[in-house]
């Protein structure tokens, strides 16, 4: 099976809560996107524009790979609808207040799934109702870690450890999926070039780097003030990544201690586990049951929850106070509740047909909606997955 073989293979649609009305302090747009990221696209539009990036507010980050629309505010009296290739902005009216996460109520979701063969299908077919029926495990899908590098790991792991030498080097230096050429070549070149700071500083192309590296000229090289210098959004993202593996560790050790068969779909940071189906009772404990992403501040709800936690800590090298750096000050691990299972509405898959794009192998469609933070590939994932009995 493929997947995004074209942007229009996956659409979603950001279905928000927000008060729209005929004034007050923001614009209140409909963004729609193909082949840039949110946050990218904004910044694209605002250059184009000439208004600050930060204007802007939005609910949530989403993938490039894809046709999105979602909502977002700019605090601005002008009209700042521009139409561009693969991106655009449509005034919807005025608002009293910014977009946030918190009226993002759910994500349409329509994707095409390519290349499948009979065996896929078949897989789909015996596991559409059981998907439909008791939801999957919610975890943080491949796209939340495009900043892990696959042999070093999480920046912000080695921020948590205090290894601040390391962070920079891995934030400068690591091999990121995704990346252009232009991005990895520089990459290259700060490797190469690693402790000679001044032609790092000639080789430098955005105004954080310059300042990152304004730090690392000093003597000794300041790797703390580095780090400070990273854009909040920026960092925030690598501490989102490193929250979102230590979830998914939790979950994964929670679901094999429940003594149920499970399937495995690999991942870039781990395996994703996936059931057949559940007895009432594990259904409903799973449907009540929330897990805490990381952070120095967290509640549980179960006992249990919070032995796997302390000991996924303990395997990284980390505590809870590892959290609190207070050295780093432009973004921190908010710790929010996240549930364990979610359940998809709307759910609908298309007969097989004949793939266009590819000779010989069929294609289906599925439609469905998820809650806020859900994503719509791990659906994917879970009508595909076999599961060992």
């Amino acid at each position: 099976m493929k997947l995004r073989v074209k942007n229009e293979d996956v659409r979603v649609d950001e279905v928000s809560t927000i008060d729209i009305e005929s004034s007050g302090p923001y614009a209140v747009y409909e963004l729609k996107k193909a082949g840039w990221n949110t946050l990218d696209a904004l910044a694209r539009v605002a250059r184009a524009l000439g208004v600050p990036h930060s204007i802007f507010s939005y609910g949530g980050r989403k993938d490039r790979h894809a046709l999105t629309t979602q909502t977002v505010t700019a605090r601005s009296s002008r009209d700042l609808s521009i139409d561009q290739e693969g991106c655009s902005l449509t005034c919807l009216g005025r608002s009293a207040r910014p977009m946030g996460p918190d009226l993002i109520r759910s994500n349409k979701f329509e994707i095409t799934l390519r290349s499948m063969s009979n065996e896929e299908v078949a897989t789909v077919d015996h596991r559409e109702y059981l998907v439909s029926r008791f939801g999957c495990p919610n975890f943080f899908d491949d796209q939340r870690f495009g900043s892990m590098e696959k042999k070093r790991g999480f920046v912000a792991e080695r921020m948590l450890k205090r290894h601040w030498r390391g962070a920079v080097e891995l934030f400068l230096t690591a091999e990121y999926r995704n990346e252009s050429t232009e991005q990895r070549e520089r990459r290259e070149f700060y490797a190469a070039n690693w402790d000679n700071w001044e032609a790092c500083g000639r080789g430098a192309k955005t105004q954080f780097e310059h300042d990152m590296i304004r730090e690392l000229c000093q003597k000794p090289p300041d790797y703390v003030g580095a780090l400070q210098a990273i854009p909040a959004p920026e960092l925030s993202m690598l501490f989102s990544a490193y929250q979102g593996f230590l979830w998914n560790e939790m979950l994964r050790r929670y679901l094999g201690r429940l003594d149920i068969p499970l399937g495995e779909y690999p991942g870039v940071a781990g395996p994703y586990l996936f059931y057949e189906d559940l007895s009432d009772t594990h259904l409903e404990k799973l449907k009540g049951l929330q897990i805490p992403t990381a952070g120095s501040k967290l509640a549980f709800q179960d006992p249990e929850v919070e032995v796997l936690y302390d000991s996924v800590l303990l395997e990284k090298g980390l505590d809870r106070g590892s959290f609190n750096l207070r050295r780093i000050r432009q973004a921190y691990f908010k710790s929010v509740q996240r549930a364990t299972i979610v359940i998809p509405t709307g759910f609908s898959v298309d007969e097989a047909e004949a793939d266009e794009t590819y000779d010989g192998h069929l294609k289906m469609t599925v439609r469905f909606e998820l809650p806020r933070g859900a994503y719509g590939t791990m659906m994917v994932k879970a009508l595909l997955t076999e599961i060992f009995t």
